[in-house]
């Protein structure tokens, strides 16, 4: 196989398609640019983006991941998150410290909270385009390049989310681009080093899975083109050990309950977490996965059929053609690598992956962001091959496979057979109604400066604690809690104090009669004061698997709505 990473076939053309290549590279960055920032701050911000943006404020005004915002408290999970001090001491920093500065200087709103990170998807796509143009791409590759790119919405819908997502997928790619073209000049050692402990700050699990993906693929291909001395070793070492110690000191990674990750049958739940995940990469149109399938298929294949036919083409001259077509797949260097990092990253993922598996059934497709650049490549590379690198055939190939679901799903999924693409368009022209905004509005209007409010389920409160802060979120915490947090008021914990208003989305209003419910006992006390008629789940997520692009009417009032109750005086 080729040893060189310009050897790969993302970096092999070498027709002179020079123009091509920056009509292309122009077409993708003003493509991606259209598909990222049309009505970016449109819809109020979902629960994790919110408690993104509540920490990412407290950096601002304090220069902390603390939890308090005004009166109220982010005490997520019973404060899973916090350490001994009111702070975010388990999640990843760099994402904070990213968004700071813009919420800061432009004020806590939706658009200032995911600017940064649209930002780092368009520099994504910048990054893909300077390694098509470093590779000398052919014209055929730089046009699928260009297709798959534009036509994956996972990475738009990610990219617009305030959350680690896009700066993980940027600073991973940005990792691999320097492991590839390393070339021991100091500028690319400080370069890698640097891109590294960024992603070292905005990830650990997405650390640790790349450089375990990369280091399997420097000892398989990279050890033969790829030098590197003691002291390069040395100083990556060093640098990532002094860092590495110091963010672990503060945001430890180990300090959240194993509890909570399903220890009971582990290796069963991972191998299980494996077959979501590459389930779940098709179904959300990270990767073109049946394509890929068919890449590997082939390419085992190659290796029988040259094996068995190359002692007979001497005697069978006809024979050559075929195993020169089955060499190229083999030989195929982008296609057989990047197939051994994506399994591999996969694998690595659902084996060290903090999922709560208990009552799950599909993957947290937010792990695997750092793979959909490599299912960009190697989507392009399989029809480049498919299509037999003539530009017709890969054309009528890669609008089916990237502008449709159709090799997605092969027609499988609920969703049936559509064009995602074209339905994002159209959100994006037309932003679809969520349940946040609404209800938001609905608190500034009639919940006063201090009153407080219960909400249900508990997640859907961080949304109007970071729009509408006046009112305090109640009822976050149920006893027993750490020490650290027992003495907070009486009003964050649950059935200590009745809280002015309750709000119900959707069938969270009948689960509230139950038993079970800490409300029960107190519910009549309480007279409904509004119905919002608006379908209560917040289904604009940017996983596919949980995403609707059509709105969802109220088709039984009693449970799809959004239902607000007072306290009786």
């Amino acid at each position: 196989m080729p040893n060189s990473p310009d050897a790969l076939p993302l970096l092999t053309s070498v027709d002179p398609a020079g123009r091509v290549r920056r009509v292309v590279g122009l077409i993708m960055i003003v493509g991606a640019g259209l598909l990222l920032f049309p009505n970016l701050g449109h819809t109020a911000l979902w629960d994790d983006e919110a408690i993104t943006a509540i920490t990412s404020v407290n950096v601002w005004n304090t220069g902390d991941t603390g939890v308090r915002f005004g009166h109220n408290l982010v005490l997520y999970r019973n404060g899973l998150l916090l350490g001994d001090t009111p702070a975010d001491r388990y999640t990843s920093p760099l994402q904070f410290y990213l968004t700071a500065p813009f919420v800061g200087w432009l004020g806590p709103t939706a658009l200032a909270a995911r600017l940064p990170f649209a930002l780092c998807g368009l520099l994504t796509v910048v990054v893909l385009v300077r390694w098509m143009f470093k590779a000398r791409a052919g014209a055929t590759l730089s046009v699928l390049l260009m297709l798959a790119t534009l036509g994956n919405v996972s990475l738009f819908l990610f990219a617009r989310t305030c959350r680690y997502y896009a700066l993980v997928t940027l600073l991973a790619l940005v990792v691999v681009y320097f492991y590839m073209h390393f070339d021991r000049r100091r500028r690319s050692l400080v370069g890698l080093i640097v891109a590294s402990l960024l992603l070292l700050s905005s990830n650990y699990l997405s650390f640790v899975t790349v450089w375990l993906c990369i280091s399997l693929d420097y000892l398989i291909w990279g050890r033969r083109s790829i030098r590197v001395t003691l002291r390069d070793v040395l100083l990556f070492i060093t640098t990532h050990l002094v860092v590495g110690l110091m963010l672990v000191r503060v945001w430890n990674p180990l300090g959240k309950d194993p509890a909570v990750f399903g220890a009971h049958d582990w290796l069963v739940n991972r191998i299980l977490l494996f077959g979501w995940s590459l389930r779940d990469l098709s179904r959300a149109e990270f990767v073109v996965l049946p394509l890929l399938a068919l890449a590997l298929l082939v390419i085992t294949l190659s290796l029988l059929f040259i094996t068995l036919a190359r002692p007979l083409v001497p005697l069978l001259p006809a024979l050559a053609a075929r195993v020169t077509w089955f060499a190229r797949w083999r030989d195929n260097a982008l296609i057989v690598r990047g197939l051994v990092a994506l399994f591999a990253f996969v694998a690595l993922t659902a084996l060290l992956s903090p999922q709560d598996m208990r009552g799950a059934n599909e993957a947290d497709l937010r792990y695997l962001t750092p793979v959909l650049p490599l299912g960009i490549a190697l989507g392009a590379g399989v029809v480049q091959m498919l299509g037999f690198n003539r530009l017709f055939p890969c054309l009528l190939i890669g609008v089916v496979a990237f502008f449709t679901n159709t090799c997605h799903t092969l027609g499988l999924s609920s969703t049936g057979l559509r064009s995602t693409v074209a339905l994002y368009v159209r959100e994006l022209l037309h932003p679809l109604p969520e349940p946040y905004t609404p209800t938001i509005d609905w608190v500034r209007a009639h919940v006063g400066f201090g009153q407080s409010v219960r909400v249900v389920p508990a997640h859907m409160m961080y949304p109007l604690m970071f729009h509408a802060p006046e009112a305090v979120y109640a009822w976050q915490l149920t006893e027993p809690v750490k020490s650290t947090l027992a003495t907070l008021p009486d009003v964050h914990f649950a059935g200590r104090v009745a809280p002015d208003f309750l709000i119900a989305f959707g069938p969270s209003d009948a689960d509230m009669t139950s038993a079970s419910s800490p409300v029960s006992s107190i519910l009549h006390r309480y007279d409904r004061v509004q119905t919002l008629n608006v379908y209560y789940d917040d289904l604009y997520r940017p996983e596919l698997i949980w995403r609707t692009f059509l709105p969802l009417p109220v088709t039984h009032p009693d449970t799809d709505a959004i239902y607000i109750y007072q306290r009786l005086r």
